[in-house]
């Protein structure tokens, strides 16, 4: 059985326990595989060219080619990725035993990591 290539502009399905999800490969970034969370979760087929063009919920860091392998998502269709750059800046959650400590605010070039309490608008975006 071969792998199945994936480009960047892919839209792939996500079953979820509420319905479909739907994702799109955005762009690649030291071997690594940046998506968008598409918005909503659907029960019916969805137009996926419309829906590629509305805002996304997330942009995330995700091994898309083992979710792909696993056949925990399946590539459904394309569209084209126009205008995108990939964000400088990415935050996360920081917790020590399940205690809220604050955000991780990450540069995604020097891979400097800050941790605040309350992000400021800009950290927002």
């Amino acid at each position: 059985m071969g792998t199945q290539k994936i480009e960047i502009g892919d839209i792939f399905e996500v079953p979820t326990a509420i319905g479909n999800a739907y994702i799109q490969y955005m762009a690649e970034v030291d071997q690594t595989t940046l998506i968008r969370l598409l918005p909503g979760v659907y029960h019916e087929p969805v137009d996926l060219e419309k829906l590629a063009q509305q805002k996304e919920r997330y942009i995330c860091f995700v091994p898309l080619g083992i979710a792909l392998r696993r056949k925990y998502i399946r590539k459904v269709g394309f569209s084209e990725v126009k205008k995108f750059k990939v964000p400088k800046y990415f935050k996360t959650v920081e917790t020590v035993c399940g205690v809220f400590k604050g955000w991780v605010i990450v540069n995604n070039h020097t891979l400097e990591r800050k941790l605040v309490k309350k992000p400021t608008k800009k950290q927002q975006k």
